[in-house]
């Protein structure tokens, strides 16, 4: 068995006459382009698994997770919330691709109608964070959160980590979201050269096709 991890950064933000500026220790964070996405934000990075894959063996998902140790806040008035999808796939996506970034926050990955298969989601968590009477223009309190994804096991030299944050706020607003760490416990294991050939097939094809359900 073994632990893998991957890390997306802390975020601070200020918007102010619409205008973003994200605070200089807001790393390998970028903003969504266009009207309607201005207050999309994402981050990426991915999963080395080609040690194994050199080794000629199938990662098998045994869970994920997703842990995270500092607060949330949000400047806003009662009903301003923030959307977080944090999401890891088999294949590589396109986060400055506004079909995509519609389905993470409508439609959902992986889902009927969404972008991606069931297949290619292994893991996803989505967060909504929002403010009430009690603490508007404060600390947002954790209103929903969904777990979702398939599991599967992968061939593939690469799993590809995501975070996608939406702000939902009218006017002026600051928000910071703690860093959070992508967490897979993996057991590698050798198949019959005939299953796993095939398996890699499989992984390579997704990727250069991928499904739309």
């Amino acid at each position: 068995m073994k632990m893998l991890s991957k890390y997306h950064g802390y975020f601070l933000g200020v918007r102010t006459a619409g205008n973003w500026v994200l605070d200089p220790v807001t790393n390998g964070w970028n903003q969504g382009v266009g009207p309607g996405y201005t207050d999309t934000f994402w981050s990426s990075t991915y999963f080395d698994l080609k040690g194994l894959s050199d080794d000629m063996e199938t990662v098998f998902l045994d869970g994920a997770t997703v842990q995270h140790a500092g607060f949330h806040a949000l400047g806003g008035a009662a009903g301003s919330n923030v959307i977080v999808h944090d999401i890891i796939t088999s294949i590589p996506v396109d986060p400055t691709d506004t079909l995509l970034l519609d389905a993470v926050f409508q439609a959902g990955l992986g889902f009927p109608r969404g972008y991606l298969n069931f297949e290619h989601v292994l893991y996803g968590r989505m967060q909504r964070w929002a403010n009430d009477l009690d603490v508007a223009s404060a600390y947002p309190e954790l209103r929903e959160e969904y777990q979702y994804g398939s599991l599967q096991p992968t061939a593939s030299d690469r799993l590809y980590s995501y975070r996608f944050i939406t702000v939902n706020v009218v006017g002026d607003t600051q928000i910071i979201l703690p860093p959070v760490r992508h967490l897979i416990q993996a057991s590698p294991k050798a198949e019959p050269e005939y299953q796993h050939m095939m398996r890699l097939k499989r992984s390579y094809d997704l990727q250069q096709s991928p499904d739309v359900d």
